[in-house]
Order: structure tokens, then sequence, then C-alpha cells
């Protein structure tokens, strides 16, 4: 059972779902900051933040951004120019848009010859720039239609992973090779965002929801975090 499940669903547009994101973020963001002077982000790829982030970027405070770290969720094996590339997205639509003073530092994986390289050395740039374990204070995820979450695809993949932070995914029928967080990496933040949009996603959001399939979204359960579901009015048509 997901433990402090919480469902948003936006009365009318996007811009209104991402004002209620943004002002979640914007309160967990402050106390971070007020508590430890920074504020730890994990940013998901994929179409459907795309348009959050470019939200966020003029919606935040200065002071928010310039306290922010930002580590990514998951990465496609190609270059950061490459159109499929969640780092190059991030920039674009978010931190590009930021001003310079003002600017997150964001931890960007080095693509290297092969996926299990490329996973471990993330996972030990994260080691030498953070503290571990990882606790983010705001992990933000997407939702794909067969219950994917991060590129997490498979309930094999979620589970018997020991000590690892960064996974690297082999998944037949995907168009790169990719790294992603580990489900426990996932499972120790401590507030959890999804971010849904499109009738397409209507479905998988009631199945998970009502717990009626096994799929990688249904082991996302913080032990000491809260998860919370931002749903637009498509995806939530079946609720």
């Amino acid at each position: 059972m997901m433990t402090r499940m919480n469902v948003t669903i936006a009365e009318m547009s996007n811009e209104s779902l991402y004002a209620k994101v943004c002002d979640a973020w914007r309160d967990i963001a402050r106390h971070a900051i007020e508590r430890k002077g920074f504020v730890l982000i994990g940013l998901s790829g994929g179409k459907t933040p795309q348009g959050l982030y470019t939200y966020l970027a003029t919606h935040l405070d200065a002071l928010i951004w310039k306290n922010t770290r930002i580590v990514m969720v998951d990465e496609r094996m190609v270059a950061s120019d490459h159109p499929d590339s969640n780092t190059g997205m991030v920039y674009n639509t978010l931190v590009d848009r930021i001003a310079v003073s003002d600017k997150p530092v964001v931890y960007k994986p080095q693509i290297l010859n092969t996926v299990e390289t490329t996973a471990t050395g993330y996972e030990d740039q994260l080691h030498q720039a953070l503290t571990f374990p990882l606790v983010f204070d705001v992990l933000l995820l997407g939702l794909g239609e067969d219950g994917h979450i991060a590129s997490l695809f498979t309930l094999a993949q979620c589970h018997n992973v020991e000590n690892k932070v960064i996974l690297p995914i082999k998944q037949p029928g995907i168009n790169h090779e990719r790294i992603s967080l580990s489900l426990s990496v996932i499972n120790q933040s401590k507030h959890i965002f999804f971010v849904v949009c499109g009738e397409s996603k209507a479905r998988m959001i009631k199945d998970v929801l009502e717990r009626k399939v096994q799929v990688p979204a249904c082991c996302v359960n913080p032990l000491k975090g809260k998860v919370q579901f931002f749903l637009d009015q498509a995806s939530s048509a079946l609720l």
C-alpha cells in the first residue's frame, strides 16, 4: 500500500496543474533551504514535464533556484544535444531560462562508452558531490502508459538491487539504453510528485491508485515520505 498518498486534480488548463505543483514545490523548497541551506530535487525526462519546467523557471523565486541542486532521475545514452536527451530537455526548458546569477547546480551524467560505465560514473559523481544516503526533498516522476517510472520498466529492475544508486537499463523495445535511479533511492525521498497528463494515462492512473496492476509505479512506497499525484482532467477521467 502506498503511504501518505494524495491526489490533486487541476480544474482546467495545464497551467492550473503547473500552478498547483509550483505551490507545493515552493513550500517544500523554502523549508529545506531554511533547514539545511539547499533543496535537493530529482527531475525526470519525457514530454509531460516540459511545460511544467518552463512554468517553474519563471514562477519560483531567485532564492530558491540559487539554492537548488538537481539530479537527473534518468537519462538515455545520447549526447546532451540529442533531441532525446533528458538533460538537454531540462536545460532547454528550465535551466537556460533562469538568470545566470540564480542558476541551480545540475549534476549531469557523462555519457561514456557503455551504459554500465555511464551508470557507475554518475553514481561516483553523486557520491563525491552529495551526502549519502541520498534523500530528495522533491523527486518528480512521470507515469508511462505501461506503468513504468523513471527508466524502470519491469518489476525485476525495481527489486533485488543491493546498494545501487544508478542502474544501467537495457530494455527490449525502447529506443536507447538508459540509466536510472534505483527504486531504493526513489523510495528514500521526502516528497514524490507524480505529474501526469493526457487521456492515454487515465486507465493506468486508475489501476495504479486502486492497486489493480503489478507495475513499477505501484512499487513507489517511501518509508518516511509522501506521494502526491498531480493530474489533469484527462488523466483523471476514470477516477
